[in-house]
């Protein structure tokens, strides 16, 4: 009996990226980048001067901070690996958190 041949199996390629939607992201990323240098220095420059009457910011402010910054976090690991719909989803939180840091302060 001979052997029947099987076809050749296909090749796993990677999806393809789209590297104009993926530098969009990584230009908003900068952007926001500049605003949130801003927010926190207003921040902290509230946290001293309550701090030297005995008091601190609101929760809510630390909050927007972390939440900020960990949305800005998980973008950069989605832009890193790749994910454009992942880093534009982490993107939008890190800028409501922004937003509500910057309104808060008076930005």
């Amino acid at each position: 009996p001979q052997a029947v041949s099987q076809p050749p199996a296909p090749v796993q390629t990677a999806p393809s990226v789209d590297r104009a939607a993926l530098d969009g992201q990584r230009r908003r990323v900068i952007q926001m980048s500049q605003r949130i240098v801003t927010a926190k220095a207003a921040l902290q420059s509230l946290r001293e001067s309550m701090a030297a009457q005995g008091l601190r910011p609101r929760a809510e402010l630390q909050g927007s901070a972390q939440r900020m910054q960990f949305e800005m976090d998980q973008a950069e690991a989605s832009l890193n690996a790749n994910d454009v719909a992942q880093a534009k989803q982490h993107l939008d939180y890190a800028e409501r958190a922004l937003e509500a840091l910057e309104k808060a302060l008076n930005l």
